[in-house]
């Protein structure tokens, strides 16, 4: 028995040193665990990160647009507006239109007369509603002098047909045959 302490102490120690052993590997286990997990986690933050930034790419990308197109209509409206106005502080054309039944042909016959004090140039657009057709007429009108567009001139107007008569830097004039 004189062993005995010693025996036990050994075993004591190899009980410890098997102990140690164990309760190091579980540290290692558990080390590893939290470095995947620390991993996981990382991959977590720059997968936020990146979605962040396409979210924000996007958004900004959606925002450079819609601030893009609101100034093209902001533009457009505009230059409308411009126009408009322009159109709107233009003078009036100094012509007045009638109509009369041909004579000797068949349709109508659209008179122009110039009410101004000098000579003008006007063009004349004419279209018929009922086949999309269309004809351009020149016409130099002086002060006084009635001008006539009719079946000899190429063109017989007919209910539905309409014309507008346009000078340079003036208001276009409208007219539609009943």
């Amino acid at each position: 028995m004189k062993y005995l302490p010693w025996l036990v102490s050994v075993l004591l120690v190899a009980l410890l040193a098997v102990l140690w052993n164990a309760s190091q590997s579980k540290l290692a286990q558990k080390d590893m665990e939290l470095q995947g997990l620390k991993q996981q986690y990382d991959n977590l933050v720059t997968q936020s990160n990146n979605k962040i930034a396409e979210v924000t790419t996007k958004s900004k990308m959606q925002y450079d647009a819609l601030v893009t197109e609101a100034n093209a209509q902001n533009k457009q409206l505009t230059e409308d507006a411009t126009t408009k106005l322009q159109l709107a502080n233009q003078a009036e054309i100094q012509v007045r239109v009638g109509f009369r039944k041909a004579m000797l042909k068949s349709g109508l016959v659209a008179g122009f007369t110039n009410l101004s004090s000098q000579s003008i140039a006007v063009s004349v657009n004419v279209q018929r509603g009922s086949s999309g057709q269309s004809r351009n007429f020149e016409l130099t009108l002086d002060p006084g002098k009635p001008k006539e567009i009719g079946e000899r001139e190429g063109w017989a107007f007919i209910p539905g047909d309409g014309l507008t008569v346009s000078q340079p830097d003036h208001k276009s004039l409208s007219v539609q045959i009943p």
